[in-house]
């Protein structure tokens, strides 16, 4: 067997396609790439980690996976500390070291996040992350230039406007966007840059009726709006006032063509989407998996520094969902659900599992409910993306609108006090999430009770890379004569720790 490795680097002038294998390998003429050496300076491919969640955890922002590949140097890579990095590495194998390179299996790809040396620097080491290192850059990148000066069918506020990052909108509805003035002449408020299927517009909490959604700013400009009125015009995320509003104008902002558009996986998908990224770096397939899994609506607003991989964990988390990136760079979106009990990827016994195993009862949500079960779930949903008081209310704005904006969230809970009897200490799991209706929060809150009201385990061993190909996510099954696994107990794979040298990959499993 052999490993082949091929970095992406700058060399000064341009990307240059670096090699390294564990044995030396120079390819013939007819193989792709032709003519070409890889030298034998791979002294270990590497380890690195993946997990639904960082630490272990049931939630929270998934664990990216990073590690290291090392390589001997007497002196015939030194060139390489004067590369630029931060490009796309691919690590292969061919089971016959004389097998041509155009037929090797593709193991990992990822990010060379770094690189150092050590051993007297006969040893260099590339750090590695996996794809998900690319989404850690803002998701928004259009500002304002402040260049609406005058009246016309311009949005880009004046001065004081310029710089500033133009707020999207998702899914929803967003209850209370709050509105950005982008033309004064005109009384336009802006609440989503990337454009809406619906909104309905406020002014210190107080419904304005429309007179119409219109295409274009020219034809929203040249609408007739009295006062107590707005027009809109969707296609921008843009209402004109029929008079400047004398409290906080705000919308209840909807975006998705339809409720299925604004489910977890649709939502993730338009965003990464809008990011730039090519729709063949994520899993149509997972996506759909998770679709059928939870079709909950949910909304986001984001008008900040907020990162890519953030407002998409941000939504992954509100259903219990991570994004990962498979081996081979490709995005993927498993969720955490109870252990299936007829879909199971592989059984494990004593035999396999050796003695390096370890095990952790009743493993909760988050740090501080791990050893106990919970007995209640606290869920919040609804935000409010701005608060409002009364005293920036008008006076006749109904009861009920005053107290749903008087709080960021709404909640659902969902409690079992009869775990309390065998678990006194039991505890309460809270939870932000994105999820917009009441009544999917409450099934929601359900759920994640029923997940961890009672035993769930973790478990962690080292297995033979056979199973490395079982996915996150993924149901196996777990037997042995301790510890109440006598019949067999099966659990979810979500963290996997990759060891090339030794054709290993440790598991950890939970449920």
């Amino acid at each position: 067997m052999i490993y082949l490795l091929e970095v992406l680097a700058w060399n000064g002038s341009s990307v240059e396609t670096l090699r390294a294998s564990t044995h030396t390998k120079t390819t013939s003429p007819t193989d792709t790439p032709a003519n070409t050496t890889y030298h034998g300076d791979i002294l270990d491919p590497g380890k690195f980690t993946q997990e639904m969640f960082a630490g272990g955890m049931m939630s929270g922002n998934s664990g990216s996976s990073h590690g290291y590949i090392e390589l001997k140097n007497t002196g015939r890579i030194d060139s390489w500390i004067n590369y630029g990095f931060g490009r796309q590495f691919t690590l292969k194998w061919l089971t016959d070291r004389h097998a041509p390179v155009s037929g090797a299996q593709v193991l990992a790809t990822g990010i060379v996040a770094g690189i150092n040396t050590s051993g007297r620097a006969t040893r260099l080491t590339l750090r590695i992350a996996d794809k998900a290192l690319d989404l850690d850059r803002p998701l928004l990148t259009a500002r304002y230039a402040g260049t609406t000066l005058s009246a016309g069918p311009t949005a880009e506020g004046d001065a004081s406007m310029a710089g500033k990052l133009k707020q999207c909108v998702w899914g929803g509805t967003n209850t209370n966007v709050p509105g950005v003035m982008v033309n004064q002449h005109n009384l336009l408020f802006q609440f989503a840059a990337n454009g809406c299927n619906g909104m309905t517009c406020y002014d210190g909490g107080l419904e304005l009726p429309s007179v119409g959604d219109f295409p274009v700013l020219s034809s929203l400009i040249a609408a007739s709006v009295p006062g107590g009125r707005v027009a809109t015009c969707f296609g921008q995320g843009i209402a004109r006032y029929g008079v400047m509003p004398e409290k906080d104008p705000a919308a209840d902002v909807t975006e998705g063509s339809s409720a299925s558009a604004r489910t977890a996986a649709n939502l993730m998908d338009r965003i990464l989407a809008f990011s730039g990224q090519a729709s063949s770096e994520r899993s149509g397939g997972s996506l759909n998996a998770l679709q059928s899994f939870t079709t909950a609506a949910l909304g986001i607003v984001v008008n900040d520094e907020t990162t890519v991989a953030s407002a998409v964990a941000q939504i992954a988390n509100s259903v219990g969902a991570a994004l990962v990136n498979n081996s081979t760079g490709i995005l993927e979106f498993p969720y955490l659900a109870a252990p299936s009990t007829t879909s199971v990827e592989a059984a494990f016994g004593l035999r396999e599992i050796g003695d390096d195993f370890s095990i952790t009862p009743f493993v909760g949500a988050v740090g501080d409910s791990q050893g106990v079960p919970a007995y209640s779930v606290e869920l919040n949903f609804g935000r409010v993306w701005h608060v409002q008081q009364e005293s920036s209310l008008w006076y006749n704005v109904s009861a009920a609108r005053k107290a749903l904006l008087r709080d960021q969230w709404r909640k659902a809970v969902s409690t079992d006090n009869s775990v309390l009897t065998p678990y006194p200490r039991a505890g309460v799991l809270r939870f932000d999430t994105l999820l917009v209706n009441e009544s999917e929060a409450v099934a929601e809150a359900v759920r994640r009770l029923a997940l961890y009201k009672v035993r769930r385990d973790l478990m962690s061993f080292s297995a033979s890379d056979e199973v490395a190909s079982i996915a996150l996510g993924r149901t196996v099954r777990v037997q042995m004569q301790r510890f109440g696994y006598s019949a067999g107990r099966n659990m979810v794979v979500i963290g996997r720790e990759f060891d090339r040298r030794r054709n290993r990959v440790r598991l950890t499993l939970w449920g």
